[in-house]
């Protein structure tokens, strides 16, 4: 039964979706001459334009799962619960907001690692003894940095042992300074990197929104005003409804390029 959904599904999206996109690389093809080369390109442009529409390949994976997970394991039903950032743009937006930085974040990210490697190369030539032999070589010493600084209290400091009696300056000033420049400072960078384009998502969701609902397609009149301008009890319905229809201007669009 599950498959069988899934396979109404996936055929409902093709079908909405799949024509417009194939005829979007056939167009002109009356004009070409009969070349098997240009065929053969329009063919893989046609392969293109499907595959890289995020519905008919998000909605083909999703049939393919319900395939293997019918078949090999019910591990693969789980690819189904993604459903839930289709269905909400809230979620879409969250995952924009880690998706369209992504230049900044992956340079941020070397920046981190690039201070992870100082800090590591540090310890192994000044005190490896402190990383309870998990500092035996420049390399195993910048994976224990990376992996264990993110896991204990007080970033690196946390999980590496020394004196509970004394204060060693040269420890006290790298643990301080690791945890203030990493642990502080640059995720802090990357949090406000995210945060900040989840709110200029979300601003612009919402000038997208009010322009829909306030800002007439055809004449750019908004709400207020062309409420003002009639003695309607909803002029601006009125007006998008009845003068302005915008769906009757895309239906003569689309009269006058069919016509040509």
């Amino acid at each position: 039964m599950m498959i069988g959904f899934s396979f109404i599904i996936v055929s409902y999206f093709l079908l909405k979706t799949a024509p417009f996109l194939i005829q979007k690389a056939w167009v002109g093809v009356s004009k070409d001459k009969l070349n098997i080369f240009a065929y053969l390109f329009r063919l893989l442009k046609t392969i293109k334009n499907l595959f890289t529409d995020f519905y008919v390949l998000y909605y083909t994976i999703y049939g393919f799962a319900a395939f293997m997970g019918i078949f090999i394991s019910n591990f693969f039903f789980a690819f189904h619960l993604f459903e839930a950032v289709v269905r909400y743009p809230l979620l879409q937006t969250i995952l924009r907001s880690v998706y369209d930085p992504g230049k900044s974040l992956i340079l941020t990210y070397m920046f981190l690692q690039l201070f992870n490697y100082f800090f590591a190369l540090f310890a192994y030539y000044f005190f490896p003894e402190d990383y309870e032999g998990l500092c035996s070589s420049v390399w195993k010493c910048y994976l224990t940095v990376f992996d264990k600084a993110f896991k204990a209290d007080g970033g690196i400091g946390g999980f590496l042992g020394g004196s509970e009696t004394e204060i060693d300056i040269l420890r006290f000033a790298y643990d301080n300074i690791y945890n203030i420049f990493i642990m502080i400072m640059i995720l802090n960078i990357v949090m406000g990197i995210i945060l900040d384009t989840f709110e200029n998502l979300r601003e612009s969701e919402k000038k997208f929104s009010y322009d829909i609902n306030n800002i007439c397609f055809v004449c750019g009149f908004d709400r207020e005003t062309l409420d003002k301008a009639t003695d309607a009890r909803n002029g601006f319905l009125t007006h998008i409804k009845s003068d302005h229809y915008m769906w009757n201007y895309l239906f003569y669009i689309a009269y006058i390029n069919q016509k040509e």
